[in-house]
């Protein structure tokens, strides 16, 4: 049951995501953020030793750290484009 709320939330993330246009930048990142928790979770429900998510989680936070916009687009750009989010990411703090 919990693994399906998780799933639930990470879909009205996406819809969400996929809108992306009407919402500012807090709401795209805090919406992204969601998205990764509960990715994190359904991660750690299946596997023992969750090893994907905790380091895209950390990767996520440091963006949300940065103190100015060009901050985070080096922070962006750092990212390995094997984050789930990468590309959703390059685009928003660009636009921003």
């Amino acid at each position: 049951m919990l693994m399906i709320q998780h799933i639930r939330q990470v879909k009205q993330d996406n819809s969400l995501i996929e809108k992306g246009l009407q919402q500012t930048y807090t709401s795209k990142m805090n919406t992204m953020e969601s998205m990764l928790e509960h990715l994190g979770a359904v991660e750690t429900l299946l596997v023992k030793t969750p090893e994907c998510y905790p380091g895209w989680i950390k990767e996520f936070r440091k963006i949300a750290e940065a103190t100015s916009p060009e901050e985070r687009q080096q922070v962006v750009l750092s990212l390995s484009d094997s984050h789930p989010l990468y590309t959703t990411l390059i685009q928003t703090v660009f636009s921003n």
